[in-house]
């Protein structure tokens, strides 16, 4: 473990003293983008990874994030700031909302319906709803986050490097305090043995619901946060391109184990940019290295350094702890 934490201590100090060790903006801009997919990916791999419960519709917490804040900040001059807020507690209440109808009646059909959900957004945002999403063309011209006379947008602004960079490792922290944490074993115990878990008194729907929200608040976020940074959003973040490539950074990371999709993150974001030139061939060069990594390594790039194994044991554990406790 102490190895693995002064290895994480080399690209973290990179990260903080990036702008220092570099002016260009594109690799500015580059890194703040892996920010953006690497909370999308850490909050997807809560529910798909460490629950087991797969989310079609995750990156539709990310647009309505996003199109919450800039209509908020365009339309009626709320600030951004306040947006930031505003953006992940609407996506929390749009993941209770897909959750609760659906939890009950097992993966499949929440499956099918997360997907129907964001195809329904999706057609929602392009049919520009009272001219309030811009259609097609999306939302341009939205207000920046700003301290004092810094305007917190685009790549060439630092302290919007180090807001993304503050979000990032801020959320990160708080997913990993949660799955270390008893819920982070209920959900474990849940993906591993739903049975298991129910007969040591935890309520799979209860769980479920919390990491579907949960997830939703932080995506919704990361989402207002994207929208303020660039300053435009549009109906192609919720394109199939970008839900197979989120899909395929936790999948290539490694299912349940934050490190990895964290790293897919930063790993997909810069190799798909830098190739981008090849246009069809990107996707492929892509999808072979996957290929031959999942061979290599099925669970992912974090079953290099990280053993995955079951928690249900560490449950065990806990319970029989907190009975001695009460018998005491």
């Amino acid at each position: 473990m102490k190895k693995i934490f002064i290895i994480l201590l080399i690209p973290l100090a990179t990260l903080i003293f990036l702008p220092v060790l570099t002016q260009r903006t594109y690799i500015l801009h580059l890194a703040v983008m892996s920010f953006v997919f690497a909370v999308i990916s850490q909050n997807w791999d809560l529910t798909m990874g460490y629950l087991g419960l797969f989310n079609f519709g995750h990156l539709s917490f990310f647009a309505i994030g996003a199109y919450t804040s800039g209509i908020l900040s365009i339309n009626y001059q709320v600030s951004p700031w306040v947006c930031l807020f505003i953006g992940g507690l609407i996506a929390l209440v749009a993941g209770s909302i897909l959750t609760l109808p659906t939890i009950r009646l097992g993966g499949r059909v929440f499956s099918l319906f997360s997907f129907s959900f964001q195809q329904v957004l999706f057609y929602l945002i392009r049919s520009n709803p009272m001219g309030l999403t811009g259609g097609s063309q999306g939302l341009s011209r939205i207000p920046p986050l700003q301290v004092f006379d810094y305007q917190l947008q685009g790549a060439n602004s630092i302290p919007a490097y180090y807001l993304a960079l503050g979000l990032f490792l801020g959320i990160t922290l708080i997913l990993y305090l949660t799955v270390k944490s008893p819920i982070g074993m209920a959900f474990t115990a849940i993906r591993d043995s739903e049975n298991y878990a129910i007969s040591r008194g935890i309520n799979p729907f209860k769980y479920r619901f919390i990491a579907v929200v949960v997830g939703a608040f932080f995506t919704g976020i990361i989402g207002a946060f994207y929208a303020h940074f660039l300053g435009v959003v549009g109906p192609e973040i919720l394109g199939w391109g970008n839900v197979v490539l989120t899909c395929c950074m936790v999948e290539f990371g490694g299912l349940g184990t934050l490190i990895g999709p964290t790293a897919a993150a930063f790993m997909l974001t810069i190799l798909s940019n830098y190739l981008s030139g090849l246009e069809a061939y990107r996707n492929i060069i892509i999808s072979l290295i996957m290929f031959f990594v999942l061979i290599a390594f099925p669970s992912g790039l974090a079953g290099i350094f990280v053993p995955i194994k079951t928690n249900a044991h560490k449950l065990t554990d806990l319970f029989k702890a907190r009975n001695k406790d009460g018998e005491g």
